[in-house]
C-alpha cells in the first residue's frame, strides 16, 4: 500500500494530508495503536488526579481530525474510480 500511495500522492489535489499519512492514521486506529490516538484525538487531564509520576486522561474524538481523514479518503476513492472508469472503457 505504502508504494501505492506514494505512486498517486502526484494525482492528490487540495490537499490537507497526504494520502499515506491518512492511510497510516486510519490503520493505525484500526489496529488499537497508541500512537495513533495520541496523535489524533483529543486529552485531557482529568482534575485531581495528577502526581508526581503521571496523571489520569480523558481520550475523546477529535472530530476535525476525522474530518481530514474521511476527506482524503474520498478524494483517494475519486482518483481511483475515475481511474477504473478510463480502464474499463478500454483501449482508445
Amino acid at each position: 500500500m505504502t508504494t501505492t500511495l506514494r505512486r498517486l500522492e502526484y494525482k492528490h489535489e487540495n490537499v490537507v494530508m497526504p494520502w499515506l499519512s491518512a492511510w497510516q492514521l486510519a490503520s493505525g486506529h484500526a489496529h488499537g495503536k497508541m500512537w495513533a490516538h495520541l496523535a489524533s484525538n483529543e486529552i485531557e487531564e482529568i482534575p485531581g488526579t495528577k502526581t508526581a509520576t503521571g496523571a489520569q486522561y480523558v481520550m475523546t474524538i477529535n472530530f476535525g481530525m476525522l474530518a481530514v481523514v474521511l476527506y482524503e479518503g474520498v478524494q483517494l476513492l475519486e482518483v481511483a474510480a475515475s481511474r477504473y472508469l478510463k480502464l474499463a472503457q478500454g483501449p482508445q
